[in-house]
């Protein structure tokens, strides 16, 4: 028996909000989180709140689509 683990690319993701790009980091997913360490660090921190709001929003999304490109079934 296979044991698959749903992942949903719809809805807010919570933890991806309050934990921004380390959330990205943690997935995986380096080519965002360099981007957007470097949108925060470069707007002097005020970049971190619009950037909250995407990864809560498209978290769920970007580590669906993630998943998808770089796992294989056996």
């Amino acid at each position: 028996m296979v044991n698959k683990k749903l992942i949903s690319k719809k809805g807010w993701n919570w933890e991806a909000f309050w934990k921004s790009f380390y959330w990205y980091g943690k997935k995986g997913m380096t080519g965002q989180t360099i981007i957007m360490v470097i949108l925060v660090f470069g707007s002097v921190g005020i970049g971190l709140i619009p950037i909250m709001f995407y990864c809560g929003l498209n978290g769920n999304r970007d580590f669906y689509n993630h998943v998808k490109k770089t796992s294989f079934i056996i």
